[in-house]
């Protein structure tokens, strides 16, 4: 669904994956008003931290709230990355 600015700005602080800091400008960084957004916001953050734009302490931020919007915490949507999966057999 397209997030207009209107809708953007109506979002809590808790639907950031980044809220706005004290004395910034802004409503927070990588909206997740639904799934889309929510895998969208973990592509970004992946890309940003790369180019050495995003600490790794907030791609997890993002990256967890995410999650949490995709419900991948819970054990449902996606599994884990192959190399998660290669460590699970390895254990067995």
């Amino acid at each position: 669904m397209k997030l207009t600015t209107e809708r953007r700005k109506k979002m809590p602080k808790s639907q950031f994956g980044l809220p706005k800091e004290k004395g910034t400008a802004g409503r927070g960084s990588y909206p997740m008003p639904d799934k889309a957004h929510a895998r969208n916001a973990k592509a970004r953050a992946s890309q940003q931290y790369n180019k050495g734009n995003l600490t790794k302490a907030e791609k997890d931020q993002i990256d967890r709230k995410a999650d949490r919007k995709l419900g991948e915490e819970k054990g449902e949507g996606r599994k884990g990355t192959k190399k998660e999966e290669r460590k699970e057999k390895m254990k067995k």
